[in-house]
């Protein structure tokens, strides 16, 4: 097609200088389809000419392109129209502290309910999930083999290749909780797992130390998760980590198995020695939650295998120590979770990157946060098409949103985040 064509006279003259990729957009969708198809053709010019205004280096080139050759795009070092395969950008945001017991009780206040009613999205209905939000994330990243690698070894092994020292071969993660005894039973509040700051899992490490001297035992901090508690060796445990004890009783998640009572009896070792610590009535004094014990949990012995090519882009964002330690160890792409969704999309690497997948890890379950920080402007770029997709993983639930969703008429319009919240209090109503 000739730069002599009528569509020429009708350029404004502030894209006069962007001819030559509109030429190409037009050749490439084949000037046949305009007297048939006008409005396929067009929106197709058009996307065209915005991908290569997005792929452009300098004035004379784009990214990845010779004189001789056609743009690329998809695949690396394969050549594509651009009506074919277009650049795929999605994002996963998992809240994996996100559950149905904190589910029902957001539920119950209406205020929560009225406060998100403008924000309507046709979404499907939330898909349950069987693995744990740890394993479906080494799927995604393109590491199978770490799905059953115990939590505790990961992050020993992280651990001692920093140090340059040796592995233990039987680590325990020590996470710290607060419990609320009642007459009969202890319960486990929505707010029982405590994340300490840095001054005080050291204190706590030195007096663990001095106070379990001769018994072989270790205590180190690491990060969100607590501690790793090194020099236990206990087969044939079954213990769950320490989201899901939230609002339960205690009598319900107790260690399973061969080695349980000695694990039991270890955790109400260390419930005595916090009892009166100095640590815990300085807490009191501030107003804090004190801490009740050390759970026990994603223990035992397992070897950290080789890591794999990924087969896509990946970027991760978080601030939960096995996230950390798993993308150092299989030589991942790793940043420190952003505060909101601006933050990250303002990130270098999604400016020159169009297409990968960017993985962002929330701990906590402010969900007021969530939808203002995170979802709200998300959606809003998949309205405008910048990104393909959003999937919202919770523990047990998850919902894909899609720019497209918009205008599925038949499905009734909701909050995703409401959605995801309803659904998963009635599978677990259900499950009961």
């Amino acid at each position: 097609m000739s730069n002599d064509h009528e569509l020429w006279r009708a350029l404004p003259d502030g894209l006069a200088k962007y001819r030559g990729q509109l030429a190409w957009c037009l050749n490439a969708q084949g000037a046949d389809t305009l007297g048939v198809y006008p409005y396929r053709f067009f929106k197709r010019v058009f996307m065209g000419f915005v991908r290569c205004r997005a792929r452009e280096l300098d004035g004379n080139g784009f990214v990845g392109i010779r004189a001789d050759e056609q743009p690329r795009c998809g695949i690396r070092d394969q050549s594509h129209r651009f009506d074919t395969i277009r650049d795929v950008r999605d994002l996963l945001l998992i809240l994996p502290d996100l559950r149905c017991e904190p589910s029902r009780a957001l539920l119950s206040d209406e205020r929560f309910t009225a406060q998100w009613a403008d924000m309507r999205w046709r979404v499907a209905r939330p898909q349950a999930l069987n693995a744990s939000w740890r394993s479906r994330l080494t799927q995604v990243l393109g590491q199978p083999q770490l799905a059953d690698c115990p939590v505790a070894s990961l992050l020993e092994a992280a651990r001692a290749k920093a140090a340059g020292a040796k592995p233990d071969p039987s680590p325990w993660v020590a996470t710290p909780m607060h419990w609320l005894a009642g007459l009969t039973q202890v319960h486990a509040p929505l707010e029982s797992v405590l994340q300490l700051p840095q001054a005080e899992a050291d204190e706590l490490a030195l007096s663990f130390e001095s106070t379990f001297a001769g018994s072989g035992l270790s205590l180190l901090p690491a990060g969100s998760v607590g501690f790793v508690l090194q020099g236990l060796s206990v087969d044939s445990v079954r213990v769950d980590e320490p989201a899901n004890l939230r609002g339960h009783n205690l009598s319900e998640h107790q260690p399973q198995g061969a080695g349980a009572a000695r694990l039991k009896a270890l955790m109400s070792e260390l419930e005595m020695w916090l009892h009166d610590h100095p640590l815990n009535r300085r807490r009191e004094v501030r107003g804090e939650a004190g801490i009740s014990s050390l759970w026990l949990w994603g223990g035992g012995a397992g070897a950290i295998p080789e890591p794999q090519v990924p087969t896509r882009t990946v970027q991760c964002f978080s601030d939960e120590a096995w996230v950390e330690a798993m993308c150092e160890l299989m030589q991942l792409s790793h940043q420190s979770a952003p505060r909101d969704a601006q933050s990250l999309l303002s990130q270098p690497s999604i400016a020159i990157r169009p297409d990968g997948l960017w993985a962002v890890i929330l701990t906590g379950w402010d969900l007021a946060a969530v939808q203002r920080d995170w979802l709200q402007p998300i959606c809003e770029e998949l309205t405008v098409g910048s990104w393909n997709s959003l999937t919202i993983e919770t523990a047990d639930h998850s919902l894909v949103l899609s720019g497209r969703d918009r205008w599925r008429f038949w499905r009734r319009p909701a909050n995703p985040l409401v959605s995801l919240l309803t659904v998963a209090a009635i599978d677990a109503g259900e499950g009961r």
